[in-house]
């Protein structure tokens, strides 16, 4: 669930799965479910200790929402890994992240994967 929603008194989060693999050419950190205020401490925990690296991807495949918050962690993490000399791309994201992107002119400063250049 989205936000915050009443359930029987009782307030439900978003979900989200941070998972990390390391290969000899990158990093991979794939993301799957919510990305918003409830749910960005999960990949920013993980992203501020990988920012170091030289080449990551963020695995978008899974994730089926984000809000602006979840715009300001990518942007956030964008700015650090440039920041540390590396590169970050974005792999698999699908609609719901490009369409945030898109309304917010921030898809141009992202480096996707090739099934994402459309």
């Amino acid at each position: 669930m989205r936000g915050s929603e009443p359930n029987g008194g009782q307030l439900m989060y978003a979900h989200l799965d941070v998972s990390v693999t390391t290969n000899r050419s990158c990093t991979v950190v794939s993301v799957v479910g919510e990305l918003d205020r409830h749910t960005l401490h999960r990949i920013t925990d993980v992203a501020e200790a990988l920012t170091g690296q030289e080449y990551l991807v963020l695995d978008l495949r899974g994730l089926t929402f984000m809000d602006s918050s979840g715009l300001h962690v990518l942007l956030h993490l964008h700015r650090r890994v440039q920041a540390a000399g590396g590169s970050l791309e974005l792999s698999g994201a699908r609609r719901p992240v490009l369409r945030v992107l898109d309304l917010t002119g921030t898809r141009a400063l992202f480096t996707f994967s090739p099934r994402n250049a459309a």
